[in-house]
């Protein structure tokens, strides 16, 4: 048992002589733990701290009092707390840690002494005692004041590259982008992911040549920085202007790595500035330009340093035809210089006193709801402004696209509505400079022709009065046998005639510019009207030897039309006048064909010819086809300005064909108006068969006249005709004659009377007799003489001098009517 135990002693001293040793292990390896912990604490950089449960600081680095510029006294036993500048801070540490045991890359703002503030960046997490229980804090930290500096100053960086207005863009040295900021992208309308690793090239517009890039690449490639401007094309097409600064990126070598441009978007500045110089342009050339096209032309090149104007017109609005005309039009289709305006998008611009930018699908909508009648070639886009002077629209200028629908887009329409009331007041301003040139060249033009014209007159009235009062003169003589006094009496008659003519369109000329002639519309015959057209004419032409000719087109009442007989007697009798009087020989056809909704007359000769130069001017007051014939052919050169005027009024157009030595063709229209079908209509001439001899002789006929010789003619031309002859030198007498003779049959009313005129004595007469025939007389002829004189109670009217045939069958015809409504 001794010896047992012995041995247990002995294996007890040998286990406990091992545990020693392994003890002394430990300690060793404590030590050298220790040691190393210490190494490592006492010569790291970032600052290590050890703080207990209570938050005293049982422990830190030599680096700490190095951070924080405090001795290790000033700090240990002291609260960790105690170190941060916010303690919202150390509020916040506390609750992440305790949450989740330990805190990483948590930034704080600790006090160091003497100096300002820092902030450190701390990785810290709880320990624990031997049992395993929370006993404390322990972690490192390291002064980021620097790096945070810098990073809040990339972060200022950065917000203001994402919000600046200017365009920045980052790319290698070829040209591809590595980075774009938020404006690039909305104002070029490439996204981030699509502008990255693209070439800049992809804003290239065709507005710079060659030498603009290479100028660039070569002062960015020295190290030198670029300013200019270019004009660049966004994703969609649409083009923008912007004023760049392009400056190289070094790396830490030296070498170029990158370029940075900053750039402003000047499109509306440049815009402006465009704005400026083309409404500049554009007064300026108001003076400078020598006509309304050359303007235009101005216009439209000046224009066209903004937008596309290849496609270009100016439409100014015609109210009284309604159609449009362009005194300039430049178009790759179309040429075209007067059109209807209708329903077109034009004069859809000027209605509407408002600009339109129409791509095919507006004008699709447009036509659709009716509005809009498309005409001309069609286009991709087409955009009109509409002119406006004193807010009333004169017309439009249009500018369209037959192969770009992105041609045009709402910045070019406020643009052009910019320009759009310069055009308007320059255009109207050429305009009338233009009217004042034509007027001045044609009042000189006038002045030439009515010299020209006073001189005809002179020769037209003078020589008829020469031969009426020489051969009156002649007439007196007591030895005068009646063969001679039959040529002279003829000579007299013709020289009155022709004196009457020369004077009686003198008269329709006057009135035609005055504008007091109106037209007065009832159903004629047209077969008949040319019947008695060829019956007045054909001694005259036979007498020259030449052949007149009419053949009836239509018949069956069809040749019956609504319009001014007068008028349409007095334009065809003038064309054949002038016809016999230039035609030496041949044949003078006249006549009329029927073309659609219009009747179109004709008078062609084999007279002498117009010359080419001529044809349009024969058509102007006081101008015949040659000036000076006037010397050579009698006539006062306003019968065709007449027949103009009148064809005018009745809705028609006049022209002529000729050539010379070969004969001339005048032609004209009037409406075809046969106002009932033929089937519900018959044209019967009601004939009341009666002996005009024994009618007059049963008539008694009042003449109203103050003018003693007036008197005297009408005496004699009337003696001997009817049964009674009674007159009145006044309207008063006038008025007291009827009451006193109720079966008065004519009154001869002078319309010209001092006292009561003619009119005056009309309206009182009728109140007593609506019977009696009055037919007007007067020396005046003026427009609307008339049809006054039928408004206030007059049968007819005839104008002096009077012909006596005329009055005879006037008063026959008026008594005949009168007996076929009884």
């Amino acid at each position: 048992q001794l010896e047992s135990s012995i041995q247990q002693l002995i294996a007890s001293e040998q286990q406990l002589k091992a545990s020693n040793q392994q003890l002394m292990a430990s300690e060793n390896a404590i030590r050298e733990s220790e040691e190393k912990f210490r190494n490592i604490v006492n010569n790291i950089i970032d600052g290590y701290y050890r703080a207990d449960i209570n938050g005293n600081v049982i422990m830190i680095s030599p680096s700490v009092e190095k951070i924080l510029g405090i001795d290790k006294s000033e700090i240990i036993g002291k609260k960790l707390s105690s170190l941060y500048v916010n303690p919202q801070e150390r509020d916040v540490f506390l609750a992440v840690i305790k949450e989740k045991g330990r805190v990483e890359n948590y930034k704080a703002e600790l006090t160091k002494k003497g100096h300002e503030n820092i902030v450190v960046e701390a990785n810290s997490e709880i320990f624990l005692d031997k049992e395993g229980n929370y006993a404390g804090v322990e972690g490192t930290f390291r002064d980021v004041t620097e790096r945070n500096k810098t990073e809040n100053e990339l972060l200022k960086l950065s917000t203001a590259v994402k919000q600046s207005h200017s365009i920045i863009t980052i790319t290698d040295i070829k040209g591809n982008l590595e980075f774009v900021n938020p404006k690039f992208t909305a104002l070029t309308g490439y996204s981030y992911e699509e502008s990255i690793g693209k070439n800049i090239n992809i804003l290239k517009s065709e507005g710079h040549d060659d030498e603009l890039f290479n100028s660039l690449w070569n002062t960015i490639s020295k190290g030198d920085v670029w300013h200019g401007e270019f004009y660049n094309k966004k994703k969609n097409g649409d083009y923008f202007w912007e004023s760049a600064s392009i400056s190289p990126i070094y790396d830490d070598n030296g070498s170029i790595i990158n370029y940075i441009k900053v750039a402003e978007d000047i499109t509306e500045k440049k815009r402006s500035e465009q704005i400026k110089n083309v409404i500049y342009s554009i007064s300026n050339a108001v003076i400078t330009s020598g006509s309304l096209e050359d303007f235009i032309s101005v216009v439209k090149n000046n224009l066209g340093t903004i937008i596309d104007t290849t496609n270009f017109y100016v439409a100014l609005y015609n109210e009284v035809t309604d159609t449009f005309v362009l005194p300039f039009h430049s178009d790759k289709k179309d040429k075209i210089d007067v059109f209807p305006a209708g329903k077109t998008l034009t004069a859809y611009v000027v209605k509407n006193k408002k600009s339109l930018l129409a791509t095919k699908e507006i004008e699709d909508e447009l036509v659709k709801s009716g509005e809009v009648e498309l005409f001309g070639s069609e286009s991709k886009v087409w955009l009109g402004v509409p002119l406006l002077v004193k807010g009333k629209v004169t017309g439009a200028f249009v500018v369209q696209s037959y192969i770009d629908e992105n041609a045009y887009n709402e910045s070019d329409v406020e643009m052009l509505e910019i320009i759009s009331h310069q055009i308007s007041i320059s255009l109207e301003r050429k305009r009338i400079e233009e009217d004042l040139k034509v007027a001045l060249e044609k009042a000189l033009e006038s002045d030439r022709l009515k010299s020209a014209f006073l001189s005809n007159m002179s020769h037209e009235i003078r020589t008829p009065m020469n031969g009426i009062l020489g051969f009156l003169e002649l007439l007196n003589n007591p030895e005068l046998n009646n063969a001679d006094r039959k040529i002279f009496t003829e000579v007299i008659n013709k020289s009155s005639d022709r004196l009457l003519t020369t004077i009686n369109d003198l008269i329709d000329i006057s009135k035609i510019e005055a504008g007091q002639i109106k037209v007065s519309n009832s159903e004629i015959s047209i077969n008949k009207l040319l019947d008695e057209l060829l019956v007045f004419f054909k001694n005259e032409a036979e007498f020259k030897g030449l052949s007149l000719s009419f053949l009836p087109l239509l018949n069956n009442n069809k040749e019956i039309i609504n319009t001014d007989g007068d008028k349409l007697y007095k334009i065809i009798s003038n064309l054949i006048k002038n016809a016999i009087k230039y035609t030496d020989k041949g044949v003078i056809n006249f006549g009329y064909l029927l073309k659609g909704d219009y009747v179109e007359f004709y008078v062609e000769d084999a007279g002498m010819g117009i010359p080419k130069n001529r044809l349009k001017a024969i058509f102007n007051r006081f101008e015949q086809a040659d000036i000076e014939d006037v010397k050579v052919l009698e006539g006062s050169g306003l019968g065709l300005a007449i027949s103009k005027a009148y064809v005018k009024m009745l809705g028609g157009e006049i022209w002529v064909t000729s050539e010379e030595g070969v004969g001339s063709k005048f032609m004209f229209t009037i409406p075809y108006d046969n106002l009932l079908p033929v089937e519900n209509r018959k044209y019967v001439e009601k004939v009341v068969e009666v002996n005009e001899n024994s009618l007059s002789k049963n008539m008694t006929v009042l003449v109203v006249e103050d003018e003693k010789v007036n008197t005297l003619y009408l005496e004699a031309i009337l003696k001997n005709k009817f049964k009674e002859i009674i007159y009145a030198e006044t309207g008063k007498k006038a008025i007291e004659i009827c009451k006193l003779y109720p079966n008065i049959d004519v009154i001869l009313m002078d319309i010209k009377m001092p006292g009561i005129s003619g009119y005056e004595a009309t309206v009182e007469i009728r109140k007593f007799n609506k019977d009696v025939i009055i037919i007007a007389q007067t020396a005046y002829a003026l427009a609307g003489d008339k049809d006054k004189a039928v408004e206030v109670g007059c049968n007819d009217y005839i104008t002096k001098p009077i012909n006596k045939t005329e009055l005879y069958d006037m008063i026959i015809a008026n008594k005949i009517r009168k007996i076929e409504l009884m």
